[in-house]
């Protein structure tokens, strides 16, 4: 998985939108939304740190495509972190 599609899965699964992504990442909405729109590539650092937040929102390592199970994977972790929430 690219880090567009990273980006994109992030977006769905926790409802962010790209201006909280990018200040998550550090960047500008601009440049954000030129990798989304395939008019530059972030650097190696910065695929690194979109690695990480998608790792860390998600919680999926495997970095599987089915959003659904990404959505669980985000929820579960959730639970575990605010136990007496409904």
């Amino acid at each position: 998985m690219n880090y567009k599609e990273q980006i994109k899965l992030i977006q769905k699964v926790t409802g962010l939108n790209q201006d909280e992504i990018a200040r998550r990442l550090e960047v500008t909405f601009a440049a954000l939304n030129r990798w989304l729109n395939d008019r530059a590539v972030p650097r190696e650092n910065l695929k690194k740190k979109i690695n990480k937040l998608y790792t860390e929102l998600t919680g999926e390592e495997s970095k599987s495509e089915n959003i659904k199970e990404a959505k669980k994977q985000f929820i579960k972790k959730k639970q575990k972190e605010h136990k007496n929430i409904l």
